[in-house]
């Protein structure tokens, strides 16, 4: 195991005082730079360039532990992988499995519980349809309205299905919603007027930025405007 590990160790390279001071010395310089003039500018760029081209050089000094770095990172997550993927894979089977199956005594449960809920009404009905006959039977009219009284007091009485899953020690039960998408018409159309839909709408500025820089500004959308900004770039020597 000690080998294994000391492949993966990844040696950082010393930064000398030489290149640390250029660094120094580069931020000090953009820090107090003033350009007023075209022969400052001038000089000014030529010291972006420079800094540019210390950039590289810095970069270039830690390529190869960088290289090494992900080679070690891309070794260990398969290692890693070969362990882990498969008991990933287990658990989420069986946890499909699970659900299914919560998910089917559930659904036997409503069933079980709407059939003794229309026993229940069934009855109700009933014994409500006996206290009428036995009301219409009756010549007294406080003992008539004393059975239909009765009669329209009786209400269905159904036990209560229990579905509910068993849990065991470290299982957690939880639900997740989602909204899905019925009409993007419908939405916009409710966006107009409704803060909550147009909560729902998203501007999707990857595909604008695409837009622009397809067109260059040079299409008209409502409620867009298309900015450009400039920026300045060195070549490598």
């Amino acid at each position: 195991m000690s080998e294994e590990r000391e492949q993966y160790v990844i040696n950082q390279p010393v930064v000398d005082e030489g290149t640390m001071s250029s660094v120094t010395n580069g931020s000090t310089w953009a820090e107090t730079l003033v350009i007023t003039t075209q022969d400052e500018r001038k000089t000014a760029s030529a010291g972006v360039a420079k800094i540019k081209g210390m950039i590289k050089t810095c970069k270039d000094l830690f390529a190869d532990s960088k290289t090494a770095a992900n080679a070690a990172h891309k070794a260990v997550c398969e290692a890693e992988g070969k362990l882990v993927k498969p008991l990933e894979n287990a658990a989420a089977l069986a946890g499909r499995k699970l659900v299914k199956f919560d998910a089917d005594q559930a659904e036997i449960a409503r069933r079980e519980q709407a059939r003794i809920n229309a026993e229940a009404e069934e009855q109700a009905r009933r014994d409500r349809a006996r206290l009428e006959k036995e009301a219409a039977r009756l010549k007294t009219p406080e003992r008539k309205q004393e059975r239909l009284e009765m009669a329209a007091a009786i209400i269905p009485v159904a036990a209560t299905v229990q579905s509910a899953p068993a849990r065991v020690a470290g299982e957690v039960h939880s639900s997740t919603w989602k909204a899905e998408l019925l009409s993007l018409g419908e939405l916009l159309e409710a966006a107009v007027t409704n803060e909550l839909a147009l909560s729902f709408v998203a501007f999707d500025q990857s595909a604008a930025d695409k837009l622009a820089r397809a067109t260059k500004g040079a299409v008209t959308v409502p409620g867009v405007r298309f900015v450009e900004s400039k920026s300045i770039s060195y070549r490598s020597k």
